[in-house]
């Protein structure tokens, strides 16, 4: 009987309940396909100037238009998973939006950032300094945004079945901590640290990756659990966990290999901005596509009716809704 009613308490919450998505569903769409397709854009003026080898953009270009266009449709992905109650999970969609913003957001800021870089080459002085100080914000409040939303996407995967205990967030931590050592270690050892807004950058840089660390792999602990305990839909918190794994360490995988090559090469390596690295070229459809699936869906409850047959003054069943 219990499992009748789970089956009927998960059908309710199916995408097939509803015939259409939520017009919001559709917007996020749309916009993913537009900034996928901008992404596409050199292919197609390779292709209108009549180069003969217009095709040889597309295995660099398309994957990252297609993590694009997955990070703009995750709150489509979470309306096709439950299309009558897609803001069921508060988190889970506060965090699809968030993500899905600062994706949109990457256009127009790459402008202003092309616009800083080219006011750093021709001004002097003064104004090359506030270009850098300016340049260097931007970066940080995208980054930050990045953060928040990573962070609400876990935050709404807890609330849906996947919470860990502290086991999780101190994994995380550790975890954190020892990437941005991975990062100033090598730059302290290589040309040591020069006072100056070079500095600046630096440490700030070094911040913002632990904290992109720490809530990539609070995600990926949050998905995995979901899919350990199993929460229902079981293939959708799967799919789901291998996408955060993807997300969380291959991107330190990434960069731990080129450091490790760097220095046989007897290179020197600097400290970058924020890094998310190739796992994210595929980590992200992967995400989406689990949440469309149903991960972090959170079912309908299903409430008995308040009537009941009464054999010899007791209860024999209650019809379930």
């Amino acid at each position: 009987m219990a499992r009748i009613e789970q089956r009927r308490t998960l059908s309710a919450a199916s995408p097939a309940a509803a015939h259409t998505l939520p017009v919001v569903a559709w917007v996020f769409l749309v916009l993913a396909a537009i900034v996928a397709l901008a992404e596409l854009q050199p292919v197609a003026e390779a292709w209108w100037g009549g180069a003969t080898e217009w095709w040889s953009e597309v295995p660099q270009l398309l994957p990252r238009a297609v993590r694009s266009g997955a990070m703009i449709a995750l709150p489509a992905a979470i309306a096709w998973a439950a299309p009558t109650r897609y803001r069921a999970d508060a988190w889970l969609w506060k965090g699809a939006l968030i993500v899905a913003a600062v994706a949109i957001a990457r256009v127009p800021v790459g402008f202003v950032q092309e616009a800083l870089f080219q006011l750093q080459i021709d001004e002097g002085g003064l104004r090359s300094l506030l270009a850098q100080v300016a340049s260097l914000g931007v970066s940080v409040a995208v980054a930050l945004a990045s953060i928040l939303g990573i962070w609400a996407l876990a935050e709404g995967l807890g609330d849906a079945g996947g919470r860990t205990r502290r086991g999780g967030s101190v994994a995380a931590a550790v975890l954190a901590v020892a990437f941005g050592l991975l990062l100033l270690v090598p730059a302290v050892l290589s040309g040591g640290l020069d006072l100056g807004l070079s500095l600046v950058a630096g440490l700030v840089s070094v911040a913002v990756n632990m904290l992109a660390v720490f809530v990539g792999t609070l995600l990926a602990a949050r998905a995995a659990s979901g899919a350990i305990d199993p929460v229902s839909p079981a293939r959708a918190w799967r799919l789901g966990a291998v996408s955060a794994v993807v997300l969380a360490v291959l991107p330190i995988l990434s960069y731990g290999l080129s450091l490790v090559a760097l220095s046989l090469l007897g290179d020197d390596i600097a400290v970058l901005g924020p890094l998310f690295g190739v796992g994210t070229f595929f980590g992200w459809p992967l995400f989406a596509v689990a949440l469309a699936m149903g991960m972090g869906r959170v079912p309908r409850a299903v409430t008995p009716r308040p009537t009941a047959h009464l054999v010899r003054g007791g209860t024999r069943f209650v019809p379930v809704a």
